[in-house]
């Protein structure tokens, strides 16, 4: 019986047949030529900017977010430059002397008074002036609620100890600090002022008994007082009366926007709400 052709062939299909089947195992030389050109044109084509994810930003939200990124910069710089704030942590106890705090002829307390907010923003907690008083307040829009708070230069003589940083292990002591009282330490203040004539010049223990009470204590008593001359003397340039207000920095709705203030961030409920931070420098 004679041999087909087929046959022959050993059991490979003709070409004809892998044409018909759709077998890419001989297809011709040609095509194969043009696929692998397509591949390595395709791997030489340049990605496009950005990549194509969406946790990229470009454009206009990038320069945005830079921006935002230098405000913030500048925000850390100009706060270090600035007067630290004396508060205490809970169960702590200072001595201080107030440089400032007269009183009228009515005995009320004559001392810079301002609204703030206190909101956690860029990984702290931080205090930043209102601008309803000129302008709509961004942090007002977005739900915070501003503080009445009064402002008073101290000399704080309770030494501390620096724990970390270039720094460590150096002592602290009879250093000028704000002391900014809310409206429940005002109170006590002017119950003081009123007995004693004013503020300025006193000395006062400061203690604050729990979490829940201000930074900047609750138990405050008088213990003695000098004239600013005598301070002055005994202190040097320490018992300089400071400007308050120069040591505030105020922010217009424009800056506050720029830096990512106003909304978003998580406002403080009370006085002494906040997280303790016990890597601040307090008093």
């Amino acid at each position: 019986m004679p041999v087909t052709f087929e046959k022959k062939l050993a059991g490979k299909a003709p070409a004809h047949a892998a044409k018909e089947t759709g077998g890419a195992e001989d297809e011709p030389q040609a095509a194969k030529k043009s696929t692998t050109t397509k591949k390595q044109t395709a791997k030489k084509a340049p990605a496009k900017s950005g990549g194509g994810q969406s946790w990229m930003m470009t454009g206009p939200k990038a320069k945005a977010a830079f921006e935002e990124e230098e405000a913030k910069t500048e925000a850390k710089r100009e706060a270090a430059q600035r007067m630290f704030r004396f508060y205490l942590l809970e169960d702590e106890e200072a001595q201080i002397t107030f440089l400032a705090g007269d009183v009228d002829d009515n005995g009320e307390i004559q001392a810079p008074m301002w609204f703030e907010h206190k909101l956690f923003w860029n990984g702290n907690w931080e205090t930043f002036v209102c601008t309803a008083a000129t302008e709509p307040c961004p942090m007002c829009e977005g739900g915070s609620q501003p503080t009445l708070v009064a402002g008073f230069p101290v000399i704080n003589h309770t030494p501390y100890k620096i724990k970390r940083g270039p720094n460590q292990g150096k002592v602290l002591k009879d250093r000028p600090v704000l002391y900014i009282a809310t409206r429940k330490t005002l109170k006590i203040l002017q119950k003081i002022a009123a007995k004693q004539g004013g503020l300025a010049g006193w000395t006062m223990d400061v203690s604050r008994t729990s979490k829940e009470e201000p930074r900047v204590g609750n138990v405050i008593v008088p213990v003695g007082h000098n004239s600013l001359a005598a301070l002055k003397k005994q202190f040097g340039e320490v018992a300089n009366v400071f400007d308050v207000g120069e040591e505030i920095p105020y922010r217009s709705a424009a800056e506050l926007k720029k830096m990512g203030v106003g909304v978003g961030q998580q406002p403080a409920k009370g006085e002494g709400e906040e997280p303790e931070l016990e890597d601040e420098i307090p008093f």
